[in-house]
């Protein structure tokens, strides 16, 4: 990228004393574009301002995602600004939250010598990550003799991960403050898991094999004989998913530190078949379907891909309740609900209609509105038929196949609109910047409560199609659109603060809402099936308001001796408690007091 002679002052000030930050590092990192990303464009450099403002006076010009690093402040980050050739530009405040500086050494346990080029992060135990969520955490390597210091670490209660070629990746639960000791964090070359996966008929299956380890996937291919293996595990609850052409299976474990477990067999193929055939779409779009099926019977998905002629079989499928979800790709989604006897298989159709094109254009503030998902659905929102399509880069989407009908029309949760379709259609949409936005901040301060859940959802049939969910950004601001004129409830969340929640008649635009926020860490919870080894695996808490169908969905953090703590305005409400590979547990109307959760696997 070709540096222009453009500018962009900002000013830094620490969030709580309002006092210039005089000393820090700016990255400029280029805006993701379609689906190829890592590779954009970063220009970094180093600052020192008396006043804590600096304008980068030949910065590359266009749009970018800037993330600005001072010692003993937390990293801060603000999408999408613009930086323009000749051209003033809006001063921009970043407010610095204070941090800590943890040290310490990441060591091999056997030998106790430091591991050089290991990576060690922190982050939030509340929520669980992904392999995606992984690769973006913020993490730092160790010295050749396994030093490490990590910059901006937040007050209180956080998880520190380390990892290293041929070990096993640890997580140690911290309490951070000034005075946090050094960590010493030792690895080990961890478990092993193996074993094969064959057919009914005893004889080795062809296919994958997925890992399951606190909601993270690890795939393998199956060897001509079957077998897998996964090496440097720590230890911990798994789950192993066998998919094959001939069946599916399912197996739960732990293992213990250092444990080899070999000679797993999974039988796939035991239970019955669901079979059909697909049937209104093209070869292209039948090599892109995908038919996936829930038993309520059993954890995980199985799953199954349609021949050339759009005949499929599911094979392995408990008795009980099961939904099949037919997935083309980017186009249309169909599901249907199934009981499956114990004594027969089920023969399951899906049949697609023809239909028209239905066009537009996707726009927010009149500017292109690109990579959003459109749906079309039924007018109540339920359909058992959808139709999809995603905005390009200049925010024009097209859909086909759309039978002549009235149809729900939304873009992702941000906008919709209720369109009779006769046979082609255009539909265009402009979204709001906002129609319910403000600020979120601790209570008795002006420091900014970043990543604070802000949940809007429709209390009465009128709106009960509203349900939209931001996180507060690095300024406390939050934006919220798709909000229809009704009553509604605004929910803002984050765990050790006490959850604020107001009912609002929303008929016109709300845009500087000011919200506080007062630090609580809530009811505490026990979870019984806690251990002491493995990762830190938090649990999702899905709420029922009394008297409705309606409410939230949090995750809830669990630290290793099994305690956690919920919101205390989930009281009076119904409360669905969920855990990886375990079956939920149900609180009827939650009277507000401390709770003993057990868990059971499935």
């Amino acid at each position: 990228s070709r540096l222009a002679a453009a500018s962009r002052t900002l000013t830094l000030i620490d969030a709580a004393t309002r006092q210039p930050v005089q000393k820090f590092q700016v990255e400029l990192k280029g805006i993701p574009q379609g689906p190829m990303r890592g590779n954009e464009p970063a220009f970094t450099q180093t600052f020192e301002s008396t006043d804590g403002r600096f304008a980068w006076q030949r910065a590359p010009a266009g749009k970018w995602n800037v993330t600005v690093a001072a010692e003993r402040y937390q990293r801060f980050h603000v999408d999408g600004v613009s930086v323009a050739v000749d051209k003033a530009t809006r001063e921009i405040v970043m407010p610095l939250r204070r941090g800590h500086t943890l040290r310490g050494r990441v060591f091999d346990q056997a030998t106790g010598a430091g591991i050089g080029d290991a990576w060690v992060s922190f982050g939030d135990s509340n929520v669980p990550k992904g392999i995606e969520d992984m690769m973006r955490q913020r993490s730092e390597k160790t010295n050749d003799d396994g030093t490490f210091v990590l910059d901006g670490v937040p007050s209180g209660d956080t998880v520190v991960s380390a990892g290293a070629q041929n070990h096993a990746r640890r997580e140690i639960a911290v309490t951070v403050s000034d005075d946090t000791p050094p960590l010493e964090i030792g690895l080990t070359t961890g478990g092993r898991i193996a074993g094969m996966v064959v057919g009914p008929d005893g004889t080795p299956a062809t296919g994958w094999v997925m890992l399951v380890d606190a909601g993270v996937n690890w795939g393998a291919k199956l060897e001509d004989t079957g077998s897998f293996s996964f090496v440097n595990r720590r230890a911990g609850r798994y789950r192993l998913n066998a998919n094959t052409a001939v069946g599916s299976a399912t197996m739960d474990f732990e293992l213990a530190e250092n444990e080899i477990k070999e000679g797993i067999l999974l039988k796939v193929g035991a239970g019955r078949s669901v079979r059909g055939v697909i049937r209104g779409l093209r070869p292209e779009q039948l090599e892109q379907t995908m038919i996936n099926l829930f038993s309520q019977a059993r954890s995980g998905g199985l799953t199954a891909q349609p021949d050339a002629q759009g005949a499929y079989v599911v094979r392995g499928v408990p008795p009980g309740r099961a939904t099949v979800d037919v997935d083309v790709v980017g186009a249309r989604h169909a599901q249907k609900s199934i009981d499956v006897p114990a004594d027969q298989d089920v023969v399951l159709d899906f049949a697609f209609p023809a239909g028209g094109r239905l066009s537009g254009r996707v726009t927010q503030d009149a500017k292109p509105a690109a990579e959003r998902s459109v749906w079309v659905g039924s007018p109540g929102g339920r359909s058992e038929i959808t139709y999809r399509g995603r905005t390009a880069q200049d925010g024009s989407y097209e859909i086909e196949g759309v039978p002549p009908g009235e149809y729900r029309v939304s873009v992702e949760r941000d906008a919709s609109r209720i369109v009779a379709i006769a046979s082609d259609a255009v539909v265009n949409f402009d979204i709001p910047l906002v129609q319910i936005g403000g600020r979120i901040v601790e209570d008795g301060g002006s420091v900014p409560i970043v990543g604070a859940g802000v949940h809007v959802i429709g209390v009465e049939s009128q709106t009960a199609l509203v349900r939209n969910y931001k996180e507060a950004d690095d300024f406390g601001q939050f934006r919220l659109t798709g909000v229809e004129p009704g009553e509604i409830l605004l929910t803002v969340y984050k765990p050790g603060y006490e959850m604020f929640r107001e009912k609002i008649a929303y008929s016109s635009p709300i845009t500087n809402k000011a919200i506080t926020l007062r630090k609580n860490p809530g009811v505490e919870v026990r979870v019984q099936s806690a251990t002491n080894s493995g990762p830190i695996v938090p649990i999702f808490v899905t709420e029922q308001l009394p008297g409705t169908e309606y409410g939230i969905s949090v995750w809830i953090g669990v630290d290793r001796d099994g305690i956690g703590h919920l919101p205390s305005a989930f009281a009076g409400s119904t409360l669905k408690f969920q855990r990886s590979g375990s079956r939920p547990i149900v609180v009827q109307e939650w009277d507000g007091q401390s709770l003993d959760l057990k868990f059971v696997s499935r």
